[in-house]
């Protein structure tokens, strides 16, 4: 996500960006919520970009280990779904 994208976006009338992991910021991501949007990040290959896409705030996040995150989850943040 950049700001670019988000004005694009946002002139489109468009409510919900598709992020790369790679390819974003927290910085970007806050102003995509400021501008009323929900943002979608991929692919999370590892627990690690799990926890980093939780760090992003993003919206939704897909992973393509999601056996592994449930599980770290299970056995690390007791309550979180």
């Amino acid at each position: 996500v950049c700001a670019a994208v988000i004005k694009q976006a946002k002139d489109l009338g468009i409510k919900r960006i598709g992020c790369m992991l790679d390819g974003t910021s927290r910085a970007a991501v806050r102003e995509a919520h400021k501008e009323g949007m929900l943002v979608s990040c991929w692919p999370g290959g590892s627990v690690k970009d799990f926890l980093l896409m939780y760090a992003l705030d993003v919206d939704a996040m897909c992973s393509d280990v999601p056996v592994e995150v449930n599980a770290w989850k299970a056995a690390h943040l007791k309550g979180m779904k």
